[in-house]
């Protein structure tokens, strides 16, 4: 390859990192809002809805485990579920209807923190029921009670009926129903592709009790509620209840190690302590674009991967000024020609072909002026020594 061919080459790379940067900024950019002191907590969902409507993406509420002061529990317990459900009962024969609910609700939460909840699944379908009892009791077609009648079913094939001796006949038909409804599902499409943050790490699927493999990412469920886990050894475990209503669902939980947990209320810890050069890692750990951190130590900071931290001069108060202040300060292209190797940047390195082209091109490069000009200084070898001169050579990117 001649030197000018290679220069074009390089040319065409440069002008399309520049092109790409002003075409994107941060639209699309993950970005993670912290509260660098617990009095900021408040201010994390204005922000974050703030920097939603310039075109950022939030982290969801399961991948901010560790980042909000506090060091997530990564197991729920069995006995504060049983104990939950209890409650439950109690209020229930004390006709307190909305406790009753609300501890319901707390059982099933509790069973699903569980690292296994397929073991615990005559306690999970107990709480089911109970809490679509409370439902029925007021209106037999209410669909959020079936639903939970139906899951119940699922966890618990063999119960063939509810004993009439503590369920009304009602419920005892509904059961039946449910049961019926079960059966008679037909299968839809689910796209199982689950994230892993930390590590990469084997993730088993868990739906209803028993461990499934994915053929080329794909699973085919009955239509209806399931309850779904996705695990892996060393990592969180995470499961929730799937509404499954026609081809189309995607199941992205994420799985996060467990040291990755740890690491991140430690370097929020840190954070929360005025400790502002722990932002590159926490940016890290929590596998984010961007960085957001309220009030460390009286300062608001943002980091964008890649970058420097850097002041936001602005006041969340004004979740709107904020932002734009936010994405004026980390908006700033990335230089064109990098400082450093690929390797100490943790990217590939270029092409063996690309080398040599490196090691003629070099002199000054001069990126962004007025008229949109990239100029290159080209210096000859010694092979190269008696071509005429000058040998100066610029291209001109849009």
């Amino acid at each position: 390859m001649n030197v000018l061919a290679a220069f074009f080459v390089v040319c065409s790379f440069v002008g399309g990192a520049i092109d790409e940067v002003d075409e994107n900024g941060l639209v699309g950019a993950r970005v993670g809002v912290i509260a660098g002191d617990a009095s900021s907590d408040g201010d994390l969902e204005v922000v974050g809805a703030a920097l939603r409507a310039r075109g950022l993406v939030l982290l969801d509420d399961d991948e901010r485990h560790g980042l909000d002061g506090v060091d997530d529990p990564i197991d729920g317990d069995r006995e504060r579920a049983r104990t939950h459900l209890m409650a439950a009962r109690a209020a229930w024969r004390q006709l307190d209807v909305e406790r009753a609910s609300i501890n319901a609700g707390l059982a099933i939460d509790e069973v699903l923190r569980l690292a296994r909840p397929d073991e615990h699944l005559d306690l999970l379908a107990d709480a089911l029921v109970f809490a679509a009892a409370l439902r029925l009791n007021d209106n037999n077609d209410d669909l959020e009670g079936e639903r939970l009648l139906r899951l119940a079913a699922r966890l618990e094939p063999a119960r063939e009926t509810l004993d009439p001796a503590l369920h009304p006949p009602s419920r005892v038909l509904a059961w039946q129903r449910a049961r019926s409804d079960n059966a008679a599902a037909d299968t839809a499409v689910v796209v199982v592709s689950p994230r892993v943050v930390g590590d990469t790490i084997d993730v088993e699927v868990v739906v209803d009790g028993a461990v499934v493999v994915p053929q080329g990412g794909l699973l085919q469920l009955r239509r209806g509620p399931h309850l779904l886990t996705v695990r892996g050894a060393g990592a969180s475990s995470h499961s929730r209840i799937v509404g499954v209503e026609g081809d189309g669902v995607v199941i992205d939980d994420v799985v996060q190690r467990n040291d990755n947990l740890r690491s991140r209320a430690a370097l929020v810890a840190r954070l929360r302590a005025g400790d502002r050069t722990v932002l590159p890692a926490l940016l890290s750990a929590a596998d984010t674009d961007v960085i957001v951190a309220l009030d460390v130590d009286g300062a608001n900071l943002g980091l964008r991967r890649g970058g420097m931290v850097t002041v936001i001069d602005a006041d969340p108060a004004d979740p709107a000024a904020f932002a734009s202040a936010v994405i004026d300060a980390l908006d700033v292209p990335t230089p064109a020609i990098p400082t450093t190797s690929p390797a100490l940047r943790g990217e590939e390195a270029p092409p063996e072909w690309l080398i040599p082209v490196v090691g003629i091109i070099v002199g000054v490069v001069v990126v962004g002026s007025a008229a949109g000009i990239v100029g290159f200084e080209v210096w000859p070898t010694e092979e190269q020594a008696s071509l005429p001169r000058p040998v100066v050579v610029t291209c001109c990117v849009q």
